[in-house]
Formats: structure tokens, sequence, C-alpha cells
């Protein structure tokens, strides 16, 4: 597990930094803010970046977080940019993370 843990700690700290950088803005805020919102992409986009770095096995055994996703949205940010729904990102910052925060948390 110790060698996962870098990984870990940098999906909590990405996690972190969106929310502290997020905390007096609402979702209008968000994404008129271009700086605030390339950097939360960016962020995004690390915690997939680490997720796809944690090995199939050690996934399975935590089968409740929803990887796949988290990688899926990684890749969607960074092959289809164009493409992204601020309405999606903004549920994902609000609702996806703090519960992904947690269940890291646990498994630390």
């Amino acid at each position: 597990m110790r060698d996962y843990k870098i990984y870990l700690k940098d999906i909590l700290e990405s996690i972190e930094k969106i929310e502290n950088s997020l905390q007096e803005l609402n979702k209008e805020e968000f994404i008129k803010n271009l700086n605030i919102m390339d950097a939360t992409l960016m962020r995004i986009q690390v915690i997939g970046e680490s997720v796809k770095k944690l090995p199939l096995d050690f996934k399975k055994k935590y089968r409740d977080v929803e990887w796949n996703k988290i990688s899926q949205t990684r890749d969607m940010i960074s092959h289809a940019y164009s493409k992204i729904n601020t309405n999606i990102i903004w549920d994902l910052i609000k609702n996806k993370l703090p519960k992904l925060k947690e269940q890291i948390k646990e498994i630390i």
C-alpha cells in the first residue's frame, strides 16, 4: 500500500486545492473565472492521472470508488477540452469530489 500512497495523497491534495480555490465562488462565478476554471480542470486531470497509476488489483479492492469515471473525466478534459460541459464539471466538484475525498481518506 505504501507505494500507492503518493498517488492517493496527490488526489487528496488536488481535491483540497479545488475546494480552497472555489470556497467563495458560486457556479456562475466559477464559469466566468477562466483562470480558476483552468486551474480546476488541471487539478481534475491530476486526480485522473493519479488514478490511472494505481494498479488494477488495488482498484478492485476498493470497488465502491468510481475509478473508471475519474479516468474517463481526465481523458475528456485532456482530449476534448472544447467539449467540456461546465454543468457536469460543477456537479463533479460539488457532489463527487467530496465523496472521493472521504473514500481516499478511508483507504489511507
